[in-house]
């Protein structure tokens, strides 16, 4: 098992897989990046909106799962773009035969998982370090997607340091990460409360948000692991926001 750097255009990942698949990894990289140009050639809404969109007709199927995903959160459709890639690329992988495939695009992991593994989600240097989360497998693709107001080039409305989603579909936990993201503002426990209560919830099985070293999640409990900056009994704050 390798961990290869993955650039090509918009995407700066790092793939994790056996040698042998990562030209398959590649190829597919590039067809969907096609696919989605193609369509964003001839739908610039699709590309610039902030808000949902419907997609018009004959639009390829990757994007209309990103104009579903993004209606259901609240977001624009280019806000799963990284999850959508991550699908593409390891869904290939796994008909391939991998057992083992983890993508990461810039904080959005899609991954197929033969056995566990820890992620570790950087907070900035007023978060409470990095999150450490053990992830199981499950027997089927998931992700892990980040959304940050204050690490990363990424545009969000908010002022968190994370909005982290698990899911089992990328698309939607990417999307989601955003809108979560979106919701985060000053205002202590109260904020990252209210932003986890008002995301929905539907399809996500743990939201988890982070500001000024206060940590809050919705949904199953997260598996917390020590990292070198994170020791999870000595969180500050905890609050499970009640669905």
């Amino acid at each position: 098992m390798t961990t290869h750097s993955i650039q090509y255009r918009e995407t700066s990942a790092r793939l994790t897989c056996l040698p042998r698949y990562r030209d398959l990894a590649m190829e597919t990289l590039h067809e969907t990046h096609a696919r989605l140009c193609d369509y964003i050639s001839r739908d610039r809404k699709f590309f610039n909106s902030f808000a949902p969109v419907d997609c018009r007709p004959g639009s390829p199927r990757i994007a209309r799962h990103m104009a579903a995903a993004a209606r259901r959160a609240g977001t624009g459709p280019m806000s799963a773009v990284a999850g959508a890639i991550g699908l593409e690329v390891v869904r290939e992988l796994v008909r391939a035969g991998a057992n083992h495939v983890i993508f990461e695009n810039g904080g959005d992991i899609t991954m197929y998982l033969g056995y566990a593994v820890t992620v570790g989600i950087y907070c900035g240097p007023n978060g409470p370090g990095e999150l450490g989360l053990r992830l199981e497998p499950r027997n089927r693709i998931t992700a892990c997607c980040t959304s940050s107001g204050t690490v990363g080039h990424s545009f969000s409305y908010g002022l968190g340091d994370a909005a982290v989603v698990l899911a089992d579909d990328p698309i939607l936990a990417d999307a989601t990460a955003t809108a979560l993201g979106n919701r985060l503002r000053r205002g202590g426990a109260r904020s990252l409360a209210a932003a986890l209560k008002n995301t929905p919830q539907r399809g996500i099985r743990t939201m988890i948000v982070a500001m000024n070293g206060k940590v809050a999640y919705r949904g199953d409990a997260p598996a917390w692991v020590k990292t070198r900056t994170f020791l999870p009994p000595k969180i500050q704050e905890v609050h499970h926001a009640s669905a």
